[in-house]
């Protein structure tokens, strides 16, 4: 079960570059986060949100890796944790300030 979890969370975000558009996300959102972020365009917040559920996606194949060396395993977790954290943050803050 995890493994179907796993793909779907790596595939989705080639699925949101092909089907998420501007007129599928809020206005207010999408003017808000722009200057939130201080991105010069409204595409340029898709742009992120895909980005972001990427760093989401590189985070859990790392959390569901088979292969676990001491050293490396550690490091590429910790820097996707906290890849994954930022961009988040990013993202999301908009909800905590409305």
């Amino acid at each position: 079960m995890m493994s179907d979890i796993l793909r779907l969370l790596m595939i989705l975000p080639f699925i949101l570059q092909r089907c998420l558009h501007l007129d599928a996300i809020k206005k207010e959102y999408l003017t808000t986060t722009k200057e939130r972020l201080g991105l010069s365009r409204l595409n340029d917040v898709i742009k992120k949100l895909i980005k972001t559920w990427a760093f989401v996606a590189k985070t859990s194949k790392e959390i569901f890796s088979n292969i676990i060396s001491r050293t490396k395993y550690y490091d590429n977790l910790s820097q996707a944790l906290n890849d994954e954290q930022c961009a988040l943050l990013e993202v999301s803050i908009i909800f905590i300030i409305n």
